[in-house]
């Protein structure tokens, strides 16, 4: 190859590199490359705005750093040795501050001439989908309260209604026997 060759190819390499570089920045899904052994090799804008972590303070960290629920980790971890990926993991990530949010989570394999060679994580903030879920629930569960309650008012009506009607009847049918018999008492007394 003649070193033009080699030198445009370079050219193109670095373009084709700093493409991709561009992209991951720009994407609004925080983004982590992990090594095979789950530290941190690189993390996008993202990434660093959600948790608060610049990219100096999180390269290099076990990924466990982020996440305090250890076990599910390593469930996690485990699954991926088999599975490669794994989607709509939930989990509590700890922010740089020391806040908890609520992430779903995305991990993929990347594979180099059949070895994992890392993972990428992506995951995304459902922290406020979260309350508003559990707002619903509870709200759900009051209004579910209070039908029960005007169900068990309303059987109580029909009760109360039904023998009033049937109370009703009863009385219309005394009140027409009653009848009766004074109709037969005048005929007799008519009669007599």
């Amino acid at each position: 190859m003649k070193e033009e060759e080699i030198k445009r190819y370079q050219e193109e390499i670095n373009e084709l590199i700093d493409y991709i570089n561009g992209l991951f920045n720009f994407l609004p899904i925080p983004i982590c490359d992990l090594s095979s052994t789950f530290y941190t090799i690189q993390v996008n804008k993202a990434f660093e705005k959600l948790t608060g972590f610049d990219s100096l303070e999180i390269t290099g960290e076990n990924i466990e750093k982020l996440f305090p629920e250890k076990e599910k980790i390593k469930k996690i971890i485990s699954l991926l040795q088999k599975e490669r990926e794994l989607q709509n993991q939930e989990l509590i990530l700890t922010k740089k501050k020391g806040e908890e949010i609520i992430v779903n989570t995305f991990w993929a394999a990347r594979i180099k001439k059949e070895e994992v060679e890392g993972f990428l994580l992506a995951f995304i903030d459902i922290t406020l989908l979260k309350r508003i879920q559990k707002e619903m629930e509870e709200e759900i569960k009051l209004k579910t309260k209070d039908l029960r309650e005007k169900i068990i008012e309303l059987e109580k009506f029909q009760k109360i209604a039904i023998g009033r009607e049937l109370k009703m009847i009863e009385l219309k049918e005394e009140i027409k026997k009653l009848r009766e018999e004074l109709e037969k008492l005048k005929s007799k007394q008519r009669k007599e």
